[in-house]
């Protein structure tokens, strides 16, 4: 090989691409062959031994590695970065200094870079950008970060080429073009079977004549789905389900992939099978190719990775490569780009990776070469974007994806406009690809889903978005004219959507067919913000408006010339008007065709606003006389008819045209589409008012809205217009109220640029901002949404600060915007971008501060709405209408109206919109015009009798709402009046007097009103309360007479009584109070359900648990001993439940309808759908808490009547004694047993007689026949119980299994320390009425008692095996210890529980006790007996267990001797306990020196000792309902009453000393000190079970880019694609938030399958790794999309799963699902812990029944494959 490369090193610059064809002819063949599986690419080292490194040699001339030393010695590092993003890689936009919202960096760059301290925003790459470090136009600060800071040695002015020697420079450039060309030749190539000339030698030309191996290939395309693939696959190629999954993956990631390796019929054979029986009408594209050329295509790749490297490698070779890719080639007459850009969309993915990314790092580093690319991309524009719309892949892998890296940099930008025509190349495509979807008769667009490709299209209008961003500073006449050229053509495109989607109002019946609007708003709402920005660009220059006005005008007449103009007469009050009549344009909106589409005048409008910046009159830029009323009408026509139509349909007039019309009029006004639509509508009727005679623009608005009659005769029917009478009154208040309305927004809406004077876009989004802020508190996502584009956010967050004050929400909620209250007098009732529901929504907040005002006191004056802006030059016409005498007929009227008591022509808003339009005139109007509204008020002008009409509504309650803005106006009127006919004009306004009927009069009367009715209403009530005293007199006396219950002294004087739980005496002497119960099913309420027939149940949720494991890794599929108490036992099985009662036979009423309900079809959704109900699982018929089994409602342990205590006291050491006799005798064979009921052992009958009075000895076994109310409940305990075994054993249901017992027992015992170790997470006490309800504890108590409830009681020697198994370690000492688990392994509280159960049952059990413990009076007594030994024996292993692993303690002998001369109760016990750890620890030859202080030793003691203490308490107040009494809060308190409670001493140490009855608690302990494993455990690197805290969530970084920075390195495990082109396996990573592992979720590559066998179940990885970390609970963090994602996969035929907001909030107090706002966000504790309590309370399975309810479109997700 050596000898290869040095000849290849010794070819000299001429013969190089001949010699480089000879080379690839016979090393690509040799290597490629040599592997079998086509897919699989060959490994790294032999690529680069055999095909890169003599490539290198060939290059350099000689030996690389001593070339390219010498060329980097020299080189200068680019300072511009270029990375490329890969699909969710985080890419980081500073908000502070980006030149555009396109600008971002890499997290590599931000990270060292000055923008890490802005604000900035963070989103998920979508692939294809690369990164703007280094670019000065990206950046107005921090252009450079540290790893690209420029160094002395940059010069941009020097050629890098010069770096390099004449020779090497020239032998580079010759060898990059030869390469070059030879991958564009070889993959571009069309031939199946052969090759280009140049390569057909050798071992390739022997191959393709003597080789019959082809490859079937399969593409990648964006029809046809994963699972239709993998289909495809198996079904019809046969292949099996892994192959066809890795396939499909390799498609999808590089491409293509082969899918047959064989001849060529195989090849072709495979090419027809695959699409076959396709369901999709869409083909797959499969090609066919000889393995020869498959093989060059592989190595061209590899070729083009090997350039990029290079490109990287010096600035010199970036150089050269650029050159290349530029220059005109004589042999094909272009230049390579030319052919990438001509046959990219024929490539598959891999090949335009390669080819991007050599690109990038290569010619867009390089920014001379880089203005020729730009060139070379615009002249292809056009063909580049006809390609893209035939493709079928992803715009991030076609070329066009390259033209935002271009039309961005603003140089490039406007060179690209002003030289090479770039808009109206961009322009004339869009209008080239919408040309199909044109009707030819009437020249408008049909844009219809099967011929328009919206999302294609989209990327088109991006690029006029990108180029029209760069507005230029100063014009060129070659600028103008290339403008004007694109405009022209952007003209012809409004053109096509003028009156698109035209309508017709339905009259007589509803439309039959709604006709699809979506498609043509879709479109302009893209196109708007290049719309917009073209209006810019147009208005910046006087010589360019003036040409855009005249080609848009000339563009609208020749498109309304299709549908002629009638122009009429129309008859007016010559009074008013001064003529007969005023021509109008006569158009019926009611019965001709309507569209909102008026794109043209629209234009016109915005370039209108143009004129007030340069001082054009705007009959001068329209270039019409002021004499001319048809063009303005003719320009204002088809914009009223918008509003118009658009005030019709939200009135119901065109309800039987269907959801289509009210769907675009909604459109129409929403803040999306307003902008271009209803916005620039409102603009050309003020500019139309502005320029036409006040008269006639009245008039032409009163005709529209057909209001000429009523304004003529206003008390004449309404339902002569044409309407039905139910509808006449209800449209015309409607239609009048809107006329009002658009009067008031033509008058008063003057924040616009260039219509009121002074106002910017800012002042426009501070009034916006202020009134969305009026109506209510919002937060910031929510405030956002009300705004189009996201460049104004910085704004936005600017003028927040300044009208608003944000409120911080505690927990973690939102954080609310608040408007401040200087700003609230800005409100205007009547803003134009109110929606009739916000018109609703503010109105009520505008009375709600009033109200709040008036209740504090505060006197609000009369006063007038806030004056806008004046107009600007341009647009001060408009000011006529305020001496208009039309419209004073207008206001008179309605004031008329509602003045008069038998009007119905009236309506609340009709009278606020004409006292509002009153003010407005009135604060604006001149009083030195004759024709002014107030000589016309005032009797001067016109009617006199407006004043009066005014002046009788102060007492008329229609007005009462209104009475401060009318009381302003009439004292105004009344000023002017007083003044005289030639009186000056009134400047300050009379102080307000005080009126009949005023808002304070009327609130004085209303208060003093309420108050007499609440005396009335206190005296009514206590009247009645003195009547059922007297009638109840006696039961009252009854009920306050002390009686046998009345408490004692202790009591009396405030402490609580002493309380004991534990042992014999509190078992006989307490009697449970009975329990209330109510069915919620039927509502029948019983006393006590212990004494009913009927059988109560509860609804509860059992499920395996992993939430107290101390193991790393549970596996699901292992059985588990649950009967010996380990401590490090990788799960368990919890009971939860919401505690509400049902009868048992209400309940199964319930679940047979619901399972007949939800058996049948339903074609709309209802409750309970997320339920498999027909498996078992329901709702609560109350909470809708979801659960999967009932729990029987049990009663407490009854003891019988003849039962008595011990006849003297019972040691533990007895005790231990009768255990061991019993389980002898248990342990007897079956053949040698006795009779049932007469096998007692007489040793074990001797110590009962001996011990208990009440014993009599069995003469057969005791049965008692069971009631109904019994068997329904035996029936119900054994449905539960089986629920439990299978959930534990994770087992099919088995009646006789003896392990049903066991479950029971570990599920009370696992669900008890749960709740307790919650309660200790959350600072709870478990005992306390917070800790847990009232329902909860008898679900707990019922769950406790179901022990001694047992359906299926174990054999005897079933129970001596358990007993045996429980007691050889820890109670009995029968056997050595071998592989039993060790004191340090062992959970006492789980081994109490199942001793208690063991030893109850098998006592009942020799006793002849079949059913419960009342059936023997023996047993209970035996029961506390037990009770109290084991409390004590596990309380003292408990103090052992933490004596053990205590350390040593580090403190000198001087600190210690300090500490034991302290005095103290405390100290003495402590002092025990150090005596007691140097004893134990020396047998269990533990280190035993230095012993902890005593105070150490008690506290943790105690610490130690607490949950278990909680834990027994618990179970022993369920099971025999004696209440637990606190004497104080204090942790020290506590402490001693739970000892107390369980029959424990407090001093614990007591529990060791050497007393009668403590020595074989001593024994024990010595026994449990010398199991071998102990010394191991104790001081071992893993710490003992028992001191390993249970699972809980792992710890979170408090910043959200750590996490992404982590994710987007994450790498599939599988590894199915090649490192250098690997997928985006990033954006489908996952956290598990159990253990803190990167998952590989959501994706084909790494599901696993369940069972063997083709046809077997896969499921995902998070699903998979569920089972393994969580028994099948999952909590995850999708990082890249932001969510959590709960998962519930015990069951993998039956997955369920939900996604919830995650932890990570904004400054704002907000999330940020899918990164789609980018805020920087942090860690909430509060929102964490709560994600904490979820798996704490093992809420999991209820949390994703709710979320699933609540959006029913989680149901439709295959969780199974998370």
């Amino acid at each position: 090989m050596e000898r290869t490369n040095r000849e290849l090193g010794s070819v000299r610059t001429a013969s190089l691409p001949q010699r480089l064809h000879a080379f690839f002819s016979d090393a690509v063949c040799e290597v490629f062959n040599e592997f079998k599986d086509p897919n699989t690419p060959p490994e790294e080292s032999a690529l680069q031994q055999r095909l890169v490194e003599p490539l290198q040699w060939l290059l350099c001339g000689g030996d690389p590695q001593v070339v390219f030393a010498g060329i980097e010695e020299h080189s200068v590092p680019s300072n511009f970065c270029g990375k490329v993003f890969k699909s969710g890689e985080p890419a980081y936009f500073c908000k502070d200094c980006q030149t555009d919202p396109t600008c971002c960096l890499c997290m590599e760059c931000f990270e060292r870079s000055e923008h890490r301290n802005h604000r900035y925003r963070l989103f998920a790459s979508g692939g294809g950008g690369c990164c703007d470090c280094g670019d000065p136009e990206a950046w107005t600060s921090g252009v450079y970060c540290e790893l690209h800071t420029p160094s002395e040695q940059t010069d941009d002015e020097t050629d890098p080429v010069e770096s390099l020697q004449p020779e090497l420079a020239s032998r580079t450039r010759v060898f990059f073009s030869a390469l070059l060309w030879y991958c564009m030749d070889v993959l571009c190539w069309k031939e199946s079977k052969d090759l280009p000339p140049e390569l057909k030698q050798g071992r390739t030309a022997e191959c393709l004549t003597n080789q019959d191996t082809y490859l079937s290939f399969l593409y990648n395309d964006e029809v046809h789905s994963y699972d239709e693939v993998i289909y495809t696959l198996t079904h019809n190629v046969k292949l099996t389900h892994t192959e066809a999954v890795a396939l499909a993956t390799y498609v999808d990631r590089k491409g293509r992939a082969v899918a047959k390796c064989g001849n060529e019929s195989e090849c072709l054979q495979t090419q027809e099978l695959i699409n076959t029986d396709l369901t999709s009408n869409t083909p797959l594209t499969v090609k066919v190719f000889h393995a020869t050329v498959a093989a060059h295509q592989s190595n061209a790749i590899i070729a083009l990775a090997l350039l990029k490297d290079l490109a990287e490698k010096s600035a010199a070779f970036r150089r050269l490569i650029s050159v290349v890719l530029v220059e005109q080639s004589p042999r094909a007459n272009a230049c390579i780009m030319d052919r990438f850009f001509l046959n990219d969309s024929h490539l598959w993915i891999a090949a335009r990776v390669g080819w991007h990314r050599l690109v990038m790092g290569s010619i867009f580093l390089d920014s001379v070469y880089k203005k020729d690319f730009a060139i070379n991309l615009t002249k292809n524009y056009c063909q580049l974007q006809v390609n893209f719309m035939a493709d079928s892949h992803h715009h991030d892998v076609c070329a066009s994806n390259m033209t935002v890296q271009l039309f961005t940099v603003p140089s490039l930008s406007r060179m690209l406009v002003a030289e090479h025509g770039l808009l109206d190349k961009i322009i004339g495509t869009l209008l080239e690809l919408l040309s199909p979807s044109k009707d030819q008769a009437t020249g408008k667009l049909k844009l219809r889903s099967d011929t328009y490709k919206h999302s294609r299209i989209v990327y088109i209008m991006y690029d006029l978005r990108y180029v029209l961003r760069n507005k230029p500073e100063t014009w060129s006449e070659q600028l103008r004219v290339q403008v004007i050229v694109a405009f022209k053509l952007l003209l012809d495109l409004l053109g096509m959507l003028q009156n698109v989607d035209m309508m017709r109002r339905q009259r007589g019946f509803h439309v039959e067919r709604e006709e699809p609007w979506e498609h043509s708003f879709n479109f302009s709402i893209v196109l708007q913000p290049a719309l917009l920005l073209f209006i810019e660009w147009c208005t910046s220059d006087p010589v360019l408006l003036h040409a855009a006005v005249k080609a848009a005008m000339t563009k609208h007449e020749e498109v309304a010339e299709k549908t002629k103009l009638l122009y009429k007469e129309h008859s007016v009050d010559r009074s008013l008007v001064g003529r007969k009549t005023v021509e109008l344009i006569v158009f019926d909106i009611l019965r001709e065709h309507v569209s909102i589409h008026q794109p043209l005048p629209r234009i016109i409008a915005a370039l209108l606003t143009g004129a007030s910046a340069h001082n054009v009159p705007l009959t001068s830029l329209l270039q019409i006389s002021p004499q001319d009323t048809r063009t303005p009408l003719f320009l204002m026509e088809h914009c009223s008819r918008a509003i118009v139509m658009a005030v019709q349909v939200l009135a119901g007039m065109w309800k039987r045209n269907g959801y289509s019309v009210v769907n675009q009029v909604i459109n129409y006004q929403f803040y999306y589409s307003r902008e271009v639509m209803y916005d620039k509508d409102i603009v050309m009727l003020q500019a139309m008012a502005a320029i036409l005679d006040p008269n006639v623009f009245m008039y032409a608005l009163i005709y529209k809205f057909r209001l000429e009659k009523w304004l003529i005769c206003p008390n004449d029917d309404p339902a002569k217009r044409g309407e039905t009478s139910e509808d006449a009154l209800r449209f015309f208040i409607s239609e009048a109220e809107d006329f009002l309305f658009l009067l008031i927004t033509v008058f008063s809406e003057r924040y616009c640029h260039g219509v009121g004077e002074g106002v910017t876009a800012i002042d426009a989004l501070r009034r916006e901002i202020i009134h969305r802020l009026y109506i209510s508190p919002l937060s910031h996502s929510e405030l956002l949404k009300q705004f189009r584009m996201s460049e104004n956010e910085n704004e936005i967050d600017r003028l927040l600060k300044e009208v608003a004050t944000l409120k911080r929400a505690a927990g973690g909620g939102k954080s609310v915007f608040e408007l401040k209250s200087e700003y609230e007098k800005e409100y205007n009732p009547f803003f134009y971008h109110y929606t009739r529901m916000d018109h609703s929504k503010a109105e009520d907040a505008h009375r709600k501060k009033v109200k709040t005002a008036v209740a504090a006191g505060t006197r609000i004056p009369p006063a007038a709405p806030k004056s806008p802006p004046p107009f600007c030059e341009s647009f001060r016409g408009v000011m006529r209408l305020t001496s208009n005498p039309v419209l004073h007929r207008v206001l008179y009227c309605v004031l008329k109206q509602a003045s008069s008591a038998e009007s119905s022509f009236w309506s609340d808003k009709l009278l606020h919109e004409i006292l509002h339009l009153c003010a407005l005139l009135l604060s604006e109007e001149t009083a030195a015009d004759p024709h002014s509204l107030c000589n016309a008020a005032i009797g001067r002008f016109g009617d006199n009798a407006f004043l009066e009409n005014l002046e009788s509504l102060l007492t008329n309650r229609r007005a009462e709402e209104h009475r401060p803005l009318l009381t302003w106006i009439v004292q105004y009127l009344r000023g002017v009046r007083d003044h005289g006919t030639g009186g000056t004009p009134v400047t300050e306004v009379p102080a307000p007097m005080e009126v009949e009927g005023s808002p304070d009069v009327n609130a004085t009367q209303r208060k003093e009103k309420a108050q007499e009715r609440r005396d009335r209403l206190m005296a009514q009530m206590l009247s009645m309360q003195r009547k059922f005293l007297e009638d109840h007199r006696e039961e009252l006396d009854d009920a306050n007479s002390p009686g046998v219950d009345e408490p004692d002294s202790s009591t009396a004087s405030g402490l609580p009584p002493p309380c004991c739980a534990v042992g014999v005496s509190p078992l006989l002497s307490h009697t449970p109070s009975p329990v209330e119960v109510t069915c919620i099913l039927c509502q029948e309420e019983t006393k006590d359900f212990a004494s009913q027939e009927r059988t109560f149940v509860q609804a509860v949720h059992v499920q395996r648990s992993s939430v107290l494991r101390r193991c790393q890794a549970p596996d699901s599929s292992r059985e588990v001993d649950l009967l010996s108490a380990r401590a490090d036992l990788p799960r368990g099985t919890y009971t939860s439940g919401c505690g509400h009662h049902m009868h048992a036979d209400c309940w199964r009423s319930f679940i047979d309808n619901k399972r007949q309900e939800h058996g049948r079809r339903h074609f709309f959704p209802i409750p309970g759908q997320s339920v498999q109900w027909q498996r078992g699982e329901f709702l609560c018929p109350l909470c809708q808490c979801y659960g999967n089994t009932v729990l029987p409602l049990l009663p407490p342990v009854k003891v019988p009547s003849e039962a008595t205590p011990p006849c003297r006291e019972v040691d533990v050491a007895e005790w231990r004694e009768m255990v061991a006799m019993a389980l002898e005798l248990a342990e007897l064979p079956e053949e040698e047993a006795m009779e049932p009921g007469t096998s007692v052992d007489p040793t074990f009958l001797d110590k009962l007689k001996d011990l208990f009075k009440s014993y009599r000895k069995p003469s057969c076994r005791f049965t008692q026949s069971e009631t109904s109310g019994e068997k329904q409940t035996s029936a119900f305990t054994g449905h539960f119980s089986q629920a439990v075994y299978m959930r534990a054993y994770n087992a099919d249901p088995d009646d006789t299994s003896e392990k049903v017992c066991v479950a029971e027992w570990n599920n009370c015992a696992y669900t008890i320390a749960s709740l307790e170790f919650n309660a200790r997470v959350q600072g709870k006490f478990l005992l306390e009425k917070d800790a847990l309800s009232s329902r909860q504890r008898e679900s707990i108590s019922s769950l406790v008692r179901l022990g001694c409830h047992v359906k299926v009681r174990p054999k005897l020697q079933a129970l001596a095996k358990f007993l045996r198994d429980l007691t050889n370690s820890f109670l009995l000492q029968t056997s050595p210890f071998t592989e039993l688990p060790c004191i340090l392994e062992t959970d006492c509280f789980a081994m109490m529980v199942n001793l208690h159960f063991t030893l109850t049952t098998l006592f009942a059990s020799l006793s002849g006790a079949t059913g419960t413990l009342d059936e023997n009076p023996v047993v209970v007594p035996l029961m506390g007996l037990t009770d109290e030994c084991l409390v004590r024996i596990c309380a003292a292993a408990q103090v052992l267990q933490y004596l053990l692993t205590c350390s040593p303690s580090m403190e000198t002998d001087e600190a210690s001797l300090a500490q034991r001369a302290d005095s103290g109760p405390e100290l003495g016990v402590g002092q025990e306990l150090q005596k007691l750890w140097i004893k134990y620890r020396k047998i269990a030859q533990l280190p035993s020196d230095t012993p902890p202080s005593p105070y150490e030793l008690y506290a943790g003691v105690q610490e130690h000792l607490y949950p278990f203490l909680q834990c027994s308490a618990l179970f022993f107040h369920c099971l025999t309902s004696i209440d637990f009494v606190h004497s104080s809060a204090s942790l020290a308190s506590r402490f001693e009453d739970l000892c107390n409670y369980l029959s424990l001493p407090p001093a614990i140490n007591s529990l060791f000393q050497p007393s009668p009855t403590k020595c074989i608690i001593n024994s024990l302990a010595q026994h449990w000190c010398s199991h071998p494993r102990l010394a191991k455990l104790a001081t071992g690197p893993t710490p003992a079970p028992v001191l390993v805290s249970p699972c809980q969530l792992i710890s979170l970084p408090n910043d959200f880019s750590e996490l992404v920075k982590k994710a987007s390195s994450f790498k599939c495990p599988k590894q199915l694609v090649d490192r250098q082109y690997g997928g985006d396996d990033g954006q489908q990573a996952m956290m598990c938030l159990l253990c803190g592992e990167m998952l590989c979720t959501n994706s084909y590559c790494c599901q696993h399958s369940v069972e063997e066998g083709e046809n077997a179940a896969r499921i995902g990885g998070f699903t998979h790794h569920a089972q393994t970390c969580s028994v099948g609970m999952g909590m995850a963090l999708w990082v890249l999309e932001s969510y959590v994602v709960l998962l519930d996969a015990t069951d993998v035929s039956n997955v369920k799963g939900c996604t919830m907001t995650p932890p990570y909030l904004d400054e704002y107090g907000e999330s940020d699902p899918g990164l789609r706002r980018g805020n920087p966000l942090k860690l909430n504790e509060d929102r964490y812990r709560e994600l904490q309590q979820i798996w704490f309370q093992h809420r999991i399975p209820e949390q994703i029944c709710k979320e699933t309810e609540s959006n029913r479109g989680l149901m439709r997700i295959n969780w199974s494959r998370m």
